[in-house]
């Protein structure tokens, strides 16, 4: 699982929980 952080958001993002679903899915 990917942990990707939005420093600018100040925390992690819907959008990044998104993402890291989307590479979730790509990797199997």
């Amino acid at each position: 699982t990917f942990a990707l952080v939005t420093h600018s958001e100040g925390g992690i993002t819907d959008k990044d929980v998104q993402m890291a679903r989307d590479i979730d899915g790509i990797l199997g």
